[in-house]
């Protein structure tokens, strides 16, 4: 829903005295913006280019419009046939109409005005002052590209919040795609994106699901090398075996900082027993990193198929 008060409209008119009002091949006439000779722009009783603006503001909550027309009529006729102000009641956001003036037509076309920065639509609107095609009116192109200006303009902290007083920083408003980058105050802009597309689903999206913060991080104590709360994943990545449990295991004390034999049953003689080739060791490597090695599967000790060889555990 749009909620708008009356237009209040503005024409300002400005003459400019031509450099070269006579054309020696044209004949009388005005350079436009464009820098194209245009003799509907001269007016032969002042010898003067006329460049109307108009502009019209409104108070709303939710809309603004600006309205920029450059003419070459000098009558009033052709704002009452095609009233650029007519426009405003188009589209919904943030938006204004940039307009110009030809003989026999007007061109407008429609941008959303957004972040410092102005974005054309795509949708333009068409009226002609005489001829045929005169009673027609405005006559809209693309005009479902008209609500683009609604996509995106909602706060990215309402979608994606950022913990410690973080801010998006956002660019790309001139562009159909809208990039944002985390701004924390004590430092400089984190890692992790945001984005919305205007011609696409218009809401802000991640690629990277996270939860964004500028609180300082939690440093943690760094894990010791060789650590026995290590072997049980080691184990798994190195030999696929996940079920390692420490009583299962008879440790030993060698060159490796930690090193172990899996059990094996007690024997006859009532002295603990461990597998020969079934061990693991961990050194370090010459970078100092924990250097882990397997011998043999510990899933063997549970196979009646398989015969591991054991010999004498330590004494504990």
């Amino acid at each position: 829903m749009i909620e708008t008060t009356t237009p209040t409209t503005t024409i300002t008119t400005t003459t400019e005295r031509c450099v070269h009002g006579h054309h020696p091949t044209n004949g009388y006439g005005c350079c436009d913006a464009d820098s194209e000779w245009d003799e509907s722009l001269f007016d032969h009783q002042s010898g003067n280019c006329f460049l109307t603006t108009i502009k019209t503001t409104t108070t709303t909550t939710t809309t603004t419009a600006t309205i920029t027309q450059t003419s070459g009529n000098t009558g009033t006729t052709p704002s009452l046939i095609c009233n650029a102000a007519d426009l405003f009641n188009k589209g919904a956001g943030e938006k204004s109409w940039h307009c110009r003036d030809t003989a026999w037509v007007r061109n407008c076309k429609h941008q959303c005005d957004q972040g410092g920065s102005f974005f054309k639509s795509g949708a333009t609107a068409q009226c002609f002052f005489k001829g045929a095609k005169a009673k027609n009116g405005w006559v809209f192109k693309k005009e479902n590209l008209l609500d683009t200006c609604l996509a995106c303009n909602t706060d990215p902290l309402e979608s994606f919040a950022i913990g410690g007083g973080g801010t998006w920083t956002c660019t790309g408003w001139n562009k159909a795609t809208i990039k944002c980058l985390v701004t924390c105050n004590a430092r400089k802009l984190t890692s992790g994106n945001i984005f919305c597309s205007r011609k696409k689903a218009g809401v802000w999206q991640t690629r990277a699901e996270k939860e964004w913060t500028c609180d300082d991080p939690v440093t943690l104590p760094p894990t010791p090398p060789c650590s026995p709360d290590d072997v049980k994943a080691q184990m798994k990545k190195k030999t696929g075996y996940a079920d390692y449990k420490v009583e299962n295991f008879a440790f030993t004390d060698t060159k490796c900082l930690l090193s172990a034999n899996m059990k094996c049953a007690t024997g006859s003689n009532g002295k603990a027993m461990m597998a020969k080739k079934i061990s693991f060791c961990c050194k370090l490597n010459k970078r100092g990193k924990s250097q882990w090695n397997f011998r043999g599967n510990p899933a063997d000790m549970f196979d009646e198929q398989e015969d591991v060889p054991c010999r004498a555990a330590p004494k504990e």
